[in-house]
């Protein structure tokens, strides 16, 4: 799958924007600068998918994830986004050994991992953002999966992220009883649809406005690249 995408040149963020916030007596928080963003191949349920409950039988998505840079220390990476897949949803739902957001460090997910490339974006520039999910096997038997699994993403054409032997779904499903409110998994949890999802957080509230454009959106089987103009 292949898009362009453009963060909006924000207001001057400092110091102040990031909130200290207490959602109860004890526990308290400095409110976010991450979220989620992007467009992305998705089998989300009712029982699985978000926060965490990615994988196994229960459904899976594949968001991206940002985090922004405010060390305030006057480096290149300031007012940057550190981009990534968002595989800290892929938890307890999933075969251990393949529970992500548990049982890998934080800079599993993120790009530039292949000589530095993508390891950052910044406002007021169009990217080319491309990502291949190739869905690993399934049956019925057995443990139900095999960790054939792939992920890639490139940025402008260079591929800045690569993880193989990887799980995302197993059988059997998560089959609970048919209620007309709720989104079950279905087949063999396939490629559902595409979600744009452009998310703050997190367990706090968005301290700053910020807008994202997206364009030239194609998905295929093979890789696309980027548009060449003639």
């Amino acid at each position: 799958m292949r898009y362009y995408m453009r963060l909006g040149l924000p207001a001057p963020i400092h110091g102040p924007a990031r909130l200290h916030v207490q959602h109860r007596p004890g526990q308290d928080a400095w409110t976010n600068l991450s979220g989620k963003f992007g467009i992305g191949p998705d089998h989300s349920t009712s029982e699985g998918g978000v926060s965490g409950t990615s994988g196994g039988g229960a459904g899976w998505q594949m968001r991206l994830a940002w985090y922004e840079c405010d060390a305030e220390q006057g480096g290149p990476d300031e007012r940057g986004w550190a981009p990534g897949f968002h595989l800290y949803d892929f938890q307890s739902n999933n075969p251990k050994g393949h529970r992500y957001g548990r049982e890998q460090p934080p800079q599993f997910e993120r790009w530039g991992q292949r000589a530095g490339t993508g390891g950052l974006l910044y406002a007021g520039h169009w990217y080319c953002i491309e990502t291949e999910l190739k869905l690993n096997t399934v049956m019925a038997g057995g443990a139900g999966y095999l960790p054939d699994g792939e992920l890639r993403a490139w940025l402008d054409g260079r591929l800045v992220y690569e993880q193989t032997a990887m799980v995302f779904r197993s059988l059997p499903l998560v089959n609970p009883p048919h209620q007309p409110s709720r989104l079950r998994a279905c087949r063999e949890l396939g490629v559902r649809g595409l979600w744009l999802n452009w998310f703050h957080g997190g367990q706090t509230v968005n301290t700053v406005d910020r807008t994202l454009f997206y364009t030239g959106l194609a998905w295929a089987r093979q890789y696309i690249g980027p548009m060449v103009l003639t």
